[in-house]
């Protein structure tokens, strides 16, 4: 039987998921996806999320989803106690959980307040989940039990609405050249790659190639970045961009770190060179070059400035690798994986539509 929420009966989900210093904004980014999606088929969206950028709550405010700050982030009882009774309060259908930091205590105890729960899993192989539902895109084969259904494979890559839309779309089949590239190693980049590999490539990048460096809405070194760029003719830097579909549409090639950009780029049919910048990007980055989505530059933490800049003059020499890397993307991301995962969430319950979403 459908739950219906106190405010105009509809179904609702609650999104949980946090934009923080340390944790990056792509959690919430790709939330916003299944957001848009659960919208479509005529839900109400809750987002209870601490973050730490003015933009990126902006952002989910624009959306028209309903936005809270949790009063503490977990372990602080605090988190789960407010979460608990927001479910309650708002009859909530669905529950999902996006972050390293919600372990199976926390998934244990949302579970018990009779919601479809979902975890969302970077990790390969997946951790062990206490959830209905396990989402890990990266995750081949079925490992599912009788307690939780895994959501494994490209078929399950959250993509925002705005990928798929008609002003976008026809930058797919457009063929890549390499004279716009894009630089972006996340919302923070806190350890400071995007400006290691500026100091790499600014005086031997590729004639007739142009890098802009996406700083992203949490970097502190933006000012760092832009006088970087004050010195090389082909580097500029955007702070950050209320239209990344646009931008990645525009550009032949994307050198960036492990996250969600590698699905969004891979999806235009834009070849990625990807580097590992965090412990839990390691497998993730190899499961993606394996499958030929992204060529993997290696670890940029145990990298020197000429080891960085040899892997990206390698990617840019090599136009064979690139097209086989596009051409990868285009076939196996078809960016409906936020429309499925909402279905399944929504249980085919009766208050959703039962058309497709066009894609």
């Amino acid at each position: 039987m459908t739950r219906r929420s106190q405010c105009g009966g509809q179904p609702t989900l609650i999104i949980r998921a946090d934009g923080i210093r340390g944790l990056g904004s792509g959690h919430v980014m790709r939330m916003i996806a299944l957001g848009q999606a659960w919208r479509r088929l005529g839900g109400r969206v809750v987002f209870v999320s601490a973050c730490a950028a003015r933009a990126l709550r902006k952002r989910l405010c624009v959306e028209g989803f309903v936005v809270c700050q949790p009063p503490a982030i977990h372990p602080d009882p605090r988190d789960l106690a407010f979460l608990l009774r927001l479910v309650r309060e708002q009859a909530a259908t669905a529950l999902v959980l996006d972050g390293y930091h919600f372990g199976l205590d926390y998934q244990q105890a949302l579970r018990r307040a009779s919601v479809r729960t979902l975890k969302v899993d970077d990790a390969l192989p997946p951790d062990a989940c206490a959830c209905h539902f396990q989402l890990a895109p990266l995750a081949q084969g079925n490992a599912s039990s009788s307690e939780c259904r895994l959501l494994a494979g490209l078929d399950f890559v959250l993509l925002r609405s705005e990928f798929l839309s008609d002003a976008v779309r026809p930058a797919r089949d457009r063929p890549r050249g390499l004279s716009q590239g894009l630089l972006t190693m996340g919302g923070e980049d806190r350890p400071g790659f995007s400006l290691q590999l500026m100091t790499a490539l600014g005086p031997c990048l590729p004639t007739g190639l142009q890098l802009a460096v996406l700083s992203g809405p949490m970097n502190p070194r933006l000012k760092q970045l832009q006088e970087r760029a004050a010195a090389f003719p082909a580097l500029s830097v955007l702070a950050s961009t209320q239209d990344m579909p646009r931008l990645l549409a525009t550009r032949d090639i994307v050198i960036g770190a492990g996250g969600g950009t590698c699905y969004e780029a891979a999806f235009l049919g834009v070849p990625s060179l990807v580097f590992v910048t965090a412990d839990n990007q390691t497998k993730a980055v190899d499961a993606l070059a394996q499958q030929g989505l992204v060529v993997a530059g290696g670890d940029l933490r145990r990298m020197d400035v000429l080891e960085a800049s040899t892997s990206v003059l390698s990617f840019l020499a090599d136009a064979a690798l690139r097209e086989r890397v596009r051409r990868a993307g285009l076939a196996r991301i078809d960016g409906r994986g936020a429309w499925r995962v909402a279905r399944l969430l929504a249980g085919n319950e009766e208050a959703f539509a039962e058309t497709e979403c066009a894609v």
